[in-house]
């Protein structure tokens, strides 16, 4: 259902509709906010003796905030199928626990998401790449010890419902070859969708893999019955998948989808995380079908996620071949969240669309090679809608 003023909008179900209760905006006014060209923006922080700015986009009901640190989604407010607006993501109030926190909470990620087994690669050129300090079990995990979740971004255009973020990666950052110029916009639209637009060029041949990292759980997590993501229900639309060694590295091997693994059909989480292959949850890359469905713009749908609580659900769409679903079983409730709430173990999920992880040690596999005149263009819709029951679903 998509979302209008509240004098017209309605929920839907596949049996009735309903008008939905009115909804107020309960979000506080920052005393530091100002407005830029329609956007509020405000300081949240310093990061590196740089200043680390929090951009609030809004359309009708929905809000988004992103943080220069890191291009960050901290927020993505949306209501319910009542009216009422809830949380979407894990996140923080302060600047400061996204730094402590180790776990890309809604980062951009770059310059490489997922896995490069031992660091190590040949370039198009045929050189071998060994990048320094793996840090993932022997393996490069989301572009190193400092990728470009930890960097401050440069905010270079904001509206009331858009940003653009720039970074400036240099020849050999974090060991990999030629230098990037990246940005990524992230824009609301109507019908609930969250549109976010990656771009790069580089300067020599290199490889290049960006996503976003946002833990999505759509059931009022910050107050709500319960914390964790078990009785939220999943789909994916892919008939192949990545199986994993023991430390999450693919092995080489494009497996059919079968049994716990087949997500074609709409399916509680509880029902399958435990069974997953490897034992440890969901963390696994989904080869996405061509033969999918597709949205207007072309973009292939790559997954659907629903929270029987409140009625959200969440299509995602991709211009990537590849969607990495990860249940966070890894979250021990340390890192504590907006009210003060630990994250613990599957308290979100992970759709993060991406090139397949260490593709690049497999020539046959989609390619994240990047060229000099070639710019990379990548976009990912997240698009919400809540109805009082779950309608058919299927790939």
């Amino acid at each position: 259902a998509q979302w209008l003023p509240v004098e017209k909008r309605w929920c839907t179900s596949s049996l009735r509709r309903r008008p939905c209760a009115g909804h107020k905006d309960m979000t506080p006014a920052s005393k530091k906010a100002k407005t830029v060209a329609g956007a509020s923006v405000a300081l949240f922080g310093e990061a590196a003796g740089a200043a680390v700015q929090l951009v609030t986009l809004r359309l009708g009901q929905m809000t988004a905030k992103v943080s220069t640190y890191g291009a960050t989604i901290t927020s993505v407010v949306v209501p319910d199928c009542r009216g009422q607006p809830t949380e979407t993501t894990l996140g923080f109030d302060t600047h400061e626990a996204y730094e402590k926190c180790p776990y890309y909470f809604g980062a951009t990620i770059g310059r490489f998401a997922n896995r490069i087994g031992q660091g190590s690669f040949f370039s198009i050129g045929g050189t071998r790449v060994q990048l320094p300090q793996p840090n993932d079990r022997g393996n490069t995990l989301h572009g190193g010890m400092r990728g470009w979740d930890k960097a401050v971004w440069t905010l270079k255009h904001t509206s009331a419902t858009a940003c653009t973020l720039a970074h400036s990666s240099p020849d050999g950052d974090a060991g990999f070859p030629g230098a990037v110029e990246a940005t990524v916009t992230f824009s609301l639209e109507w019908g609930g969708r969250l549109v976010i637009t990656y771009g790069a060029s580089v300067s020599a041949a290199t490889v290049l893999s960006l996503t976003n990292h946002a833990y999505f759980n759509l059931g009022a997590t910050d107050g709500g019955e319960r914390s964790d993501v078990l009785d939220h229900e999943l789909m994916v639309c892919a008939e192949r998948y990545l199986p994993t060694d023991a430390n999450c590295l693919p092995t080489g091997e494009v497996k059919e989808v079968s049994g716990p693994m087949d997500l074609r059909k709409p399916v509680p989480i509880h029902r399958g995380v435990g069974l997953a292959d490897g034992g440890g949850g969901f963390d696994h890359n989904y080869c996405l079908s061509e033969e999918a469905e597709r949205d207007a713009s072309g973009l292939l749908r790559a997954a659907w996620l629903r929270s029987p609580r409140t009625g959200i659900e969440l299509n995602v769409f991709t211009t990537e071949p590849g969607i990495q679903v990860c249940s966070a079983d890894f979250l021990e409730g340390v890192d504590k969240g907006r009210t003060g709430l630990g994250y613990g173990s599957r308290a979100g999920l992970c759709l993060e669309t991406q090139k397949w992880p260490d593709c690049v040690n497999h020539p046959d596999w989609p390619s994240a090679e990047m060229r000099p005149g070639s710019p990379m263009k990548s976009t990912t819709i997240y698009a919400f809608s809540a109805s009082v029951s779950s309608t058919e679903h299927g790939c």
